[in-house]
């Protein structure tokens, strides 16, 4: 049985309300890895738009997980370098 089998899919919804949290959250960051990924990140939202519709379900997708990618670096890199 598939992982995700006898689930209904994510509401979009979820999506878009992580999408903005993700957002503010980078835009925050300090972090110049941070700051340089999620620069790269608003090139890719443009990208993402312009290709599959700005108000699509598979932009928002596409945009949260660009944005999964950029909370994986994050979480690694502060897990090895602790504050301090």
């Amino acid at each position: 049985m598939n992982q995700g089998q006898g689930r209904p899919p994510i509401d979009v919804r979820e999506f878009e309300d992580y999408v903005r949290r993700a957002e503010a959250r980078f835009a925050a960051d300090a972090h110049p890895e941070t700051a340089q990924l999620f620069a790269l990140y608003r090139e890719l939202r443009l990208r993402f738009e312009r290709d599959l519709g700005a108000d699509s379900r598979d932009a928002i997708v596409s945009r949260a997980a660009a944005l999964m990618l950029i909370q994986c670096r994050a979480e690694s890199r502060d897990a090895h370098d602790p504050p301090g």
